[in-house]
């Protein structure tokens, strides 16, 4: 999972965004109150900020270091994966299954990218891995550890995205109770001990933070909870079928043997075979989250994450199983046989590539995705005609390998494509101290992250705009944080604050985009110092050079 952290840019918005805060809360060393660009910012929780931090004071801050804490959670995911699996079914199972996560394009890329997606899918699904593997054990001893533990890490949900840590395991665990009508498992479940164990871990942050800004709750529990999950208008309109073609291929090559998984218990359940009450928790663990996110019109690809273990152990347990009585499994059959077609699809479009993709440099590493899949679909197919049955699931899982590390490669030029990157790293080597950064109308989330300057970063737009808080964007992002900020008035100034401050001299070096660029030139007087990726450098100090185009 460390592998190939620091190949890319930051990704914007969210991995400028999130690390920024990090970075924010790591120099002035308020570890309550999350701040970015100096405003107060409760759009999510503490923990992640938590683990940023710690990263940062051991490695310093780089793309690798912000990308670190989410690998490392993902390992712990497939730990856990691996020995809920032993617990539930058999080591097989388990050690198929963790595979099985560890190579699919999803878990990986979601281990790669440094928001919270990724770490509390891994927490929601430790807690619902630990509720059920302790039903595998008597009373006490065993089971309480792992009750106990599977109230720590739905807390630990809660402190990295907030009520979905409790809510969604709360949501698959009461309806399969409901289900199998077991009842007794409330008596049985540590409920008292356990919601002490998840107070005393959540609530301290929360206290603290209420009691240091008073527009917490209003905003994080009543707007960000409710609000955006019923409401419409924010971003990322999509239809509720969205997640399902998310899943498939995004868990491909392993989302085949899933589905067969899923019929295979269905199956099972029908007939109450043994082992049929796990298979059901999984099935509900992955049916339900996927409706429940697929309700609200905002939907982001990462949100059904924690259903990704489940279909592993489904995966896993099925494909073990099947391989007690059949050497050639139609699983991997048709695993190998439509890893074939997208392989060959993948080649005949090729030619049809948008010139701007082919510019940005992703065929190569296009063409490589190609050719894993056309690779692995042979290789496998001649292991299941020989009946290595073990050497075609290597294959299977090396295939997944493969596919996903060009994807990766692939993400490389494309977030380069959109990064300040270039543009920050230029301005580092000219700036003086004293010199002012300003952005104008617009707000480059990976900013801060490459200029690393203590100093916040002047936002010149208008924040007296009535339509700001109907808006789902950077404007709005800052907005809501202004009520618990003392003195944002300083840096988050409208257009005849900018034109006073400029009128009074001191050096400005200001970032825009290209709609800005002629009343910066013509309205302030700015000279443009370089630009790249659609983003432009002006300055008013006066230059004998022209423009440059960042490299």
């Amino acid at each position: 999972f460390i592998i190939l952290l620091g190949s890319r840019v930051l990704n914007v918005p969210d991995e400028g965004r999130y690390p920024d805060v990090a970075r924010a809360m790591l120099l002035s060393g308020d570890f309550i109150t999350p701040k970015f660009n100096g405003i107060a910012f409760f759009h999510k929780p503490i923990l992640y900020y938590w683990l940023q931090c710690i990263s940062y004071s051991l490695f310093g801050i780089s793309e690798w270091s912000i990308r670190l804490m989410p690998a490392l959670v993902a390992v712990l995911g497939c730990v856990m994966t691996y020995v809920a699996g032993t617990v539930l079914y058999n080591r097989r199972a388990g050690l198929l299954a963790a595979v099985a996560l560890a190579t699919n394009p999803f878990y990986y890329l979601g281990s790669h990218y440094a928001d919270m997606n990724l770490e509390v899918a891994v927490f929601i699904s430790c807690t619902l891995l630990c509720f059920i593997m302790a039903l595998q054990y008597p009373l006490g001893g065993q089971r309480r550890k792992l009750m106990w533990l599977a109230y720590i890490f739905a807390a630990l949900g809660v402190l990295t995205k907030g009520l979905i840590g409790i809510v969604l395991p709360m949501m698959v665990i009461g309806v399969w109770i409901t289900v199998t009508w077991q009842w007794r498992l409330l008596r049985e479940i540590y409920l008292g001990s356990g919601l002490l164990i998840f107070l005393v871990v959540t609530m301290p942050w929360f206290v603290a933070v209420q009691l240091k800004n008073p527009g917490f709750f209003d905003f994080f529990i009543i707007y960000q909870h409710f609000t955006r999950f019923s409401g419409s208008g924010f971003n990322n309109p999509l239809p509720g079928w969205f997640y399902l073609p998310v899943l498939f291929f995004g868990l491909f090559p392993w989302s085949v043997p899933f589905l067969f998984a899923a019929l295979s218990s269905l199956k099972r359940i029908a007939q109450r075979d043994r082992g049929s009450l796990i298979d059901l928790f999984l099935l509900l663990w992955v049916v339900l989250i996927v409706l429940f996110f697929s309700h609200p019109e905002s939907k982001i690809v990462g949100y059904v994450l924690p259903v990704v273990p489940a279909m592993a152990l489904l995966a896993g347990s099925y494909l073990v199983r099947v391989s007690e009585t059949v050497r050639r499994p139609f699983a991997l059959l048709s695993v190998a046989l439509l890893a074939l077609l997208l392989g060959a699809t993948m080649v005949a479009l090729n030619g049809k590539l948008p010139q701007e993709q082919i510019d940005m440099g992703i065929k190569p590493y296009y063409l490589a995705m190609a050719l894993s899949l056309l690779v692995g679909a042979v290789v496998t197919l001649i292991m299941l005609w020989r009946q290595r049955l073990t050497a075609a699931l290597v294959t299977v899982a090396a295939t997944g390998s493969a596919f996903t590390f060009a994807i990766l490669l692939l993400f490389g030029p494309v977030t380069a494509s959109e990064s300040i990157k270039p543009l920050a790293l230029l301005l580092k080597e000219r700036i003086q101290p004293g010199n002012q950064v300003v952005t104008y109308d617009d707000y480059f989330q990976d900013l801060g992250i490459y200029l690393d300057s203590p100093d916040y970063i002047t936002v010149v737009s208008d924040w007296n705009d009535p339509e700001i808080t109907k808006s789902d964007n950077w404007r709005s992002e800052f907005y809501h944080g202004f009520a618990d900020t003392e003195g944002e008035e300083r840096w988050m100034i409208g257009r005849s604050e900018f034109a006073q401050r400029l009128a009074k001299g001191g050096t400005f070096y200001v970032f825009t985009g290209p709609d800005h660029a002629d009343e910066l030139r013509n309205v302030y007087h700015l000279t443009q110092v370089a630009e790249k990726n659609k983003i432009l450098l002006f300055t008013n100090k006066s230059s004998t050079k022209g423009p440059e185009t960042a490299e």
